[in-house]
């Protein structure tokens, strides 16, 4: 029997809520179920969801759970949404195969639309697929000759007893970005130091400058998370700070357990870094706690 779908009708108030790409993943995983949904409980994206109208919940009698259901207007942004990304996606493969075009015109090997099959950092033995649009890759000389000026130029940035210090995967990677972005691999470093030696010794824009070294270094914590390692350091303290912090913030948003947090908690060299979630106003944030200097992560453009 075929599912009638409600119209559905957005809340009449002052404020709608922003929605972003998990609101349209949300919406096309209960889609994808072909019928109304049964969810032990619900979550801040089905509230915002249901402002805009494109979710209803439904009786659900002696059940228990909560029983969501897609309207005609969340089917609607649905198709929005994957008509934006059709119109999006002709431009995208023309400049992929450009981009593979002049790569083999440098001598690289390059693949497009390959699949690569990708471990997941968080959930032991479980996968996750992987497609870049253009794959390319270095012959064994090429890579040798690269490094090799790359390695030099980083030296010639960064001074040869820091460049001595530093592991040659960071190194690598570091060059390997520069030369994707086409930016200055020394001039880089040397702009990092310069700048924010001038910008830090003017009274000025000295807060302003270590305001954006803290940033710069919520980054690198950002990075660490991803892999895994948000919460990793050799003070104990400091990851017991970051532990409870987290646990005061989940208790604060209402986040459950397994549930997807509201913001973050990563570890710096000597403070906590707290990422609240796109649209998320996390509010209350301690300067301090346990001893440790506290910064909000801000989102910056990509």
């Amino acid at each position: 029997m075929e599912q009638v779908l409600p119209q559905g009708e957005a809340i009449s108030c002052q404020t709608l809520p922003r929605l972003g790409p998990a609101h349209t993943k949300r919406l096309r995983k209960l889609w994808s179920y072909g019928r109304p949904v049964h969810v032990a409980q619900l979550e801040g994206v089905d509230f915002d969801l249901q402002v805009h109208g494109f979710l209803e919940t439904m009786d659900s009698g002696y059940n228990a759970a909560a029983v969501l259901t897609l309207t005609k207007m969340g089917l609607a942004h649905l198709n929005e949404a994957r008509q934006k990304l059709i119109a999006a996606q002709p431009p995208h493969h023309e400049l992929g195969q450009r981009l593979a075009a002049y790569l083999r015109a440098k001598g690289l090997h390059t693949w497009e639309n390959v699949e690569f099959s990708n471990p997941h950092w968080a959930q032991p033995r479980s996968w996750s697929v992987v497609r870049p649009d253009v794959f390319a890759c270095l012959t064994p000389a090429q890579r040798e000759e690269f490094l090799l000026t790359a390695f030099s130029e980083i030296a010639k940035g960064m001074g040869i007893d820091r460049f001595m210090q530093t592991p040659a995967e960071r190194m690598e990677q570091f060059a390997v970005m520069s030369v994707t972005k086409n930016h200055d691999t020394a001039g880089l470093l040397r702009s990092l130091v310069n700048s924010f030696m001038i910008a830090y010794a003017c009274p000025e824009t000295s807060a302003r400058a270590f305001a954006a070294l803290t940033q710069i270094e919520g980054l690198r914590a950002e990075v660490a998370d991803k892999k895994g390692q948000g919460k990793m350091t050799p003070h104990p303290m400091l990851a017991h700070a970051a532990r409870t912090l987290q646990e005061r913030v989940n208790a604060a948003s209402g986040a459950k357990e397994g549930a997807d947090l509201w913001a973050t908690v990563m570890v710096g060299a000597d403070r906590l870094y707290v990422k609240p979630k796109a649209g998320y106003q996390l509010k209350g944030l301690p300067e301090v706690f346990m001893g440790f200097p506290v910064e909000r992560i801000a989102e910056l453009a990509s």
